[in-house]
């Protein structure tokens, strides 16, 4: 279990630190406004292309749901489970999304097979590392930042 931990923190402060360098470009906003405008103005192809040709080097998207915190009905009928997808932009080869549903929370993976090609495993991997975050998190007590 250590072992598995030390790997999981390495490959966290890996990613951590190549995900902080591209943080500290504000190119991101800015293409996201040019393209949004250009958008507006009914150019809807020429906004394409553009998020195509300048997405900033984006690997990823994530979005975040909250559903209902408890079991709905349709219909009479309870709805056991959600299923829920984020369509990847052009040019983004990973796209996460998480939402919650009846006090449960479900992850799902939408990723380029050329990317990511076993999205479960890469699934697994966020897990680890959410479950390392959250054990080092919880051995500070409430000193712990995030």
């Amino acid at each position: 279990s250590h072992n598995k931990q030390s790997i999981s923190l390495s490959r966290l402060r890996k990613v951590s630190k190549i995900l902080s360098l591209h943080k500290l470009s504000t190119a991101p906003q800015i293409s996201w406004y040019i393209t949004a405008f250009i958008s507006k103005l009914g150019f809807e192809s020429i906004a394409k292309d553009a998020i195509m040709r300048f997405n900033c080097n984006a690997v990823a998207v994530m979005s975040n749901v909250h559903g209902s915190p408890y079991e709905i009905h349709w219909k009479g009928r309870p709805i056991k489970m959600l299923g829920a997808f984020l369509p990847l932009p052009p040019n983004v080869p990973i796209g996460i999304l998480a939402t919650s549903y009846d006090g449960n929370i479900i992850l799902v993976v939408e990723a380029d097979k050329r990317v990511v090609p076993d999205a479960d495993l890469f699934l697994e991997y966020m897990l680890e590392e959410y479950q390392v975050i959250k054990e080092q998190t919880s051995m500070k007590g409430d000193t712990a930042k995030m």
